[in-house]
């Protein structure tokens, strides 16, 4: 397999996107040999001593997070991220999601020729406008864009500070503080008709943080005016699976299980949130299943 590099702003080619992802992927840590041993499937050979350090050391230098080395005796040492705070926290997990989207793209890339026999979820409008959406925030411009929601029955036109992109149940959100108004607001991307960048710019807050200002809320929906609650869940212990492999939130843990007097198991988790419609809509998919609770 070839060392393909992606292009990012970051940097770093295929093989250390994966040893970071390794290394991520490991809470205990995880020794030189085992990531030789995690790469062999992808095709790269062994690294030695002197190539590894090379490696790991661009890997440092691409990201905001660190990783620590803990020497376990006999000149072994296992890697592991080390996490201080939530801005580490955050980085680590945008980091951990464009790792994801990257080999999802590379095999979409590699393997094209197999046709419509990959049927991978597409956000099936607005894809066009991510491009020029890109662009207005990457050069701090202003947008022109002409919107009608479902509700509507005339588009209306108007100027927009495009803050945050956000993919939620297949469809892209951006959002954008409208200019006239000084509020932030969310425009599906599938209802966009036309879409301008101006020569106008602007500058976002400086006190405006997209990982905190979702960090409470499932999905789109936010309201500052709530307050994030307890919440615990409980569900048996096949729908655990896939609360643990996909978890309704970042503040998802896992209790202990218990055994009720009728001998049938339930599994448990507890989140940290705001209790939105978004969040109750999602959890009416599990009724049959799945109950939750607030917990004072």
């Amino acid at each position: 397999m070839k060392n393909v590099t992606f292009y990012t702003k970051l940097s770093m080619n295929k093989r250390q996107y994966l040893i970071l992802e390794t290394i991520m992927t490991a809470p205990d840590g995880i020794t030189k040999e085992e990531i030789n041993n995690s790469l062999l499937p992808f095709g790269y050979p062994p690294l030695n001593r002197k190539r590894f350090f090379a490696e790991l050391k661009q890997i440092r230098e691409s990201i905001s997070f660190k990783i620590i080395s803990n020497n376990c005796g006999k000149n072994i040492w296992r890697y592991t991220i080390d996490i201080k705070d939530e801005a580490d926290r955050n980085h680590a997990e945008h980091m951990y999601m464009l790792i994801a989207n990257l080999h999802e793209s590379q095999f979409l890339n590699e393997f094209r020729q197999l046709g419509t026999r990959i049927q991978p979820t597409i956000i099936p409008s607005g894809n066009r406008y991510l491009g020029v959406i890109g662009t207005a925030m990457t050069e701090g411009k202003t947008l022109q864009i002409t919107y009608q929601k479902f509700s509507d029955t005339e588009p209306y036109t108007t100027i927009i500070h495009p803050y945050t992109l956000k993919a939620f149940q297949n469809r892209w959100y951006l959002l954008a503080m409208k200019a006239e108004e000084g509020i932030l607001k969310h425009f599906a991307l599938d209802r966009i008709q036309s879409l301008i960048i101006t020569e106008d710019t602007f500058t976002i807050s400086p006190t405006f943080n997209a990982t905190e200002y979702y960090t409470h809320f499932f999905g789109i929906y936010v309201d500052n005016s709530l307050t994030p609650e307890d919440i615990h869940i409980t569900t048996t212990p096949k729908q655990a699976h896939y609360f643990r492999t996909l978890p309704l939130h970042h503040s998802q843990k896992e209790l202990p299980s218990t055994t009720p007097d009728n001998g049938i198991q339930q599994c448990h988790f507890t989140l940290h949130m705001c209790i939105t419609p978004d969040f109750e809509l999602e959890m009416k998919k599990y009724s049959d299943t799945t109950k939750w609770e607030k917990r004072g």
